[in-house]
C-alpha cells in the first residue's frame, strides 16, 4: 500500500466513522436475508479468535491498473477488547494493528513507524471493515442489505450479501459493499468494496481457522530504534 492508498483507505474510515444516519428501517428486507443476518450473529456471539491468509487485490479502473498483495490475518476478541492484525508479506513486508484508538503500520522495507490516533473518530470502525464480531444491526444503521444469491467460493458454499450505504458521505467513497458468507462459520470470506469512480479492493480470506488459541506475542509490536516514527491524531470531519 503505497502513501496516497494509505490516506485514502484512512480516510474511509474516518468518513465511516464519523457518519451518523436516520436510522430508518430497510424497506421490505428478504426472510432469506434475515436468515442470513440471524446466523451472522449468532456465530459473532461466540467468535473470539480467527487466523487465515489473506489476498488483496485492488483495480484502478480509468489507468488499468491491478496490484495485489497476501499474507496473513489475525483477530482476537478477549474481553471486548478487539484486535486486528495483517501482516503482509508480498509484494512488500508491511504490518498493521488495529485496536480500539489507534491504527499503528510498521514498514521494515523503508523503516519507518507510524501510530495514528483514532479516538476523535468514533467507534473504532477498522473492524467493520470486515465485521468479525459485529452485530448485524451495525451494518443495518448505515446499509440497506440484500441477499443476492448463493454462490460456492472454492467449495464453500457463501451467501452474497449486497450493501448500498445511506449516507451520502460513504457514498462519495464507494458505492456498494459485497460480501460472501460462509455457511459453515458464518463470517465473510470475500469481500468487495466498490468506490463510486468504480475502482475496486477484493480481499479473500483462505485457510481460515476459527477460536483457536492465539498468542498475545501476535498482537505486539516491537519498533527498532533506528525506524522514522510518525504520530498523527486523526479527527471525524463535520
Amino acid at each position: 500500500m503505497n502513501r496516497r492508498l494509505l490516506y485514502r483507505s484512512l480516510s474511509l474510515l474516518i468518513i465511516y466513522c464519523g457518519t451518523s444516519v436516520n436510522l430508518v428501517s430497510q424497506v421490505k428486507m428478504s426472510p432469506a436475508t434475515k436468515r442470513i443476518l440471524t446466523q451472522m450473529d449468532r456465530a459473532s456471539s461466540t467468535l473470539k479468535t480467527i487466523s487465515a491468509n489473506i489476498k488483496q487485490t485492488k483495480v484502478t479502473v480509468i489507468v488499468n491498473d491491478i496490484s495485489e498483495k497476501s499474507g496473513k490475518l489475525f483477530f482476537k476478541n478477549h474481553s471486548n477488547k478487539r484486535r486486528l492484525k495483517l501482516e503482509y508479506e508480498h509484494p512488500l513486508k508491511r504490518t498493521l494493528l488495529f485496536e480500539k484508538g489507534r491504527i499503528r503500520i510498521l514498514e521494515p522495507t523503508i523503516k519507518r513507524y507510524q501510530e495514528f490516533d483514532t479516538k476523535n473518530v468514533g467507534n473504532s470502525s477498522a473492524f467493520q471493515l470486515f465485521w468479525f464480531g459485529e452485530s448485524t444491526k451495525e451494518i443495518q444503521k448505515n446499509y440497506y442489505v440484500t441477499l443476492i444469491r448463493e454462490e460456492v467460493i472454492k467449495e464453500k458454499l457463501t451467501s452474497l450479501l449486497e450493501l448500498l450505504p445511506k449516507s451520502e458521505k460513504i457514498k462519495l467513497m464507494f458505492s456498494k459493499i459485497k460480501l460472501w458468507i460462509d455457511h459453515q462459520n458464518w463470517i465473510p470470506i470475500k469481500i468487495k468494496l466498490i468506490e463510486a469512480s468504480q475502482d475496486h479492493l477484493t480481499t479473500s480470506l483462505t485457510n481460515i481457522k476459527i477460536n483457536l488459541k492465539i498468542s498475545e506475542k501476535i498482537f505486539r509490536m516491537n519498533v527498532p530504534s533506528d525506524y522514522d516514527r510518525i504520530e498523527q491524531k486523526l479527527s471525524s470531519s463535520k
